[in-house]
């Protein structure tokens, strides 16, 4: 069985389970050895690419080097991805719940 942490870590997808992605879109210098990293979030159909969304990350400069900066541009994105799954699998939870009652109401809706 594996540990939490390594359960955390596998973000793999399954087979065909969207047609969104995600990669750098670029790197700007904000002074002082910073720099924003750009991720271009996007649809791929049929070879076309439809941008979505882009999130931006300011990095502080660390000595290694602008491999580094991206790295730490990616842990960002992943920590941001994480909040938002979470917030909208809590969402999802509400609406799910609702949704029941509804359904359990709605035939002594049509009763009355």
């Amino acid at each position: 069985m594996a540990k939490p942490d390594e359960e955390l870590e596998d973000l793999s997808p399954r087979q065909g389970i969207s047609d969104h992605f995600v990669n750098v879109a670029g790197l700007d210098n904000i002074g002082h050895g910073s720099a924003a990293i750009r991720f271009k979030m996007y649809t791929s159909r049929d070879g076309a690419e439809e941008t979505v969304a882009t999130l931006v990350f300011k990095v502080p400069p660390r000595n290694d080097g602008m491999e580094g900066m991206v790295a730490r541009g990616y842990d960002e994105l992943i920590d941001a991805l994480r909040q938002m799954l979470f917030q909208a699998a809590a969402a999802r939870k509400q609406y799910k719940r609702r949704a029941e009652l509804y359904a359990a109401a709605k035939p002594r809706i049509r009763a009355t």
